[in-house]
């Protein structure tokens, strides 16, 4: 079942049941829908993470994708937006305090809360950007998680806050961004849970450990070894140290 009402001169399609909102929205885009475009759903069936993994999604919880268009200076920090923008959205409406794991992931209590996966459609003869799907998915009052995450999982478990309401407050946060309305790069920072952490992070085939000291301009993420030498991570996966 779909429902169709509007936020902020949005559209947005209301699913109950779908394979996967990003892909619904690549596949809208590639028609040629005009954007923005949001869409949400109940459940999904084959609900996306980054670097190919699954993200359960089987109720409970907020799954949302935001189809945008945006110039290509920005492809690189939408993800870094997308996290602020979601992030400022769940303590306005929850008054809870979260945090931001690089480059993806907002953390409440130490587990992770919610997961943001940004995907890029192009055209396939002129590879131009199309539009830009920005998907997200927040735990809000999932009961129980599969095995391998319930340890690393939580749910927010806010009474009133909803899908809808949320869904709408990260929507008008994310537009709001994109329209220059704030340097949303310090909020990032101060909600960083890595800066001044150790981590160990994957880099051509080799696992390295090293202190995360800075977050650049363009988002990405500067470590530095015992020895003093800096790496710029520009994307991957960066586990905190306990």
């Amino acid at each position: 079942m779909r429902k169709l009402f509007w936020v902020k001169g949005v559209k947005v399609y209301a699913y109950d049941r779908i394979d996967s909102t990003n892909n619904e929205a690549k596949r809208r885009i590639a028609k040629g829908q005009e954007l923005p475009l949001l869409l949400v759903a109940k459940k999904q069936t084959a609900g996306k993470g980054t670097r190919g993994r699954s993200f359960h999604s089987s109720g409970g919880g907020l799954y949302m994708s935001l189809a945008v268009k945006t110039d290509e200076t920005r492809l690189q920090k939408l993800t870094v937006l997308a996290a602020v923008a979601t992030a400022q959205a769940i303590e306005k409406l929850s008054g809870v305090q979260v945090g931001i794991k690089w480059v993806n992931d907002i953390y409440l209590n130490g587990k992770k809360l919610c997961g943001i996966l940004t995907e890029r459609v192009a055209d396939p003869n002129t590879n131009q950007t199309l539009g830009v799907v920005i998907g997200i998915g927040v735990n809000l009052f999932v009961k129980e998680f599969p095995e391998d995450i319930k340890n690393i999982a939580i749910s927010l478990n806010k009474k009133g806050v909803t899908a809808k309401k949320l869904s709408t407050e990260i929507t008008k946060r994310i537009l709001s961004l994109l329209n220059g309305n704030q340097d949303f790069m310090q909020y990032y920072k101060e909600k960083s849970v890595l800066l001044g952490k150790q981590v160990s992070y994957l880099q051509y085939g080799n696992q390295y450990t090293a202190t995360a000291v800075d977050i650049d301009e363009n988002g990405a993420l500067i470590v530095e070894d015992e020895n003093k030498n800096t790496t710029i991570l520009k994307g991957g996966d960066v586990t905190l140290l306990k």
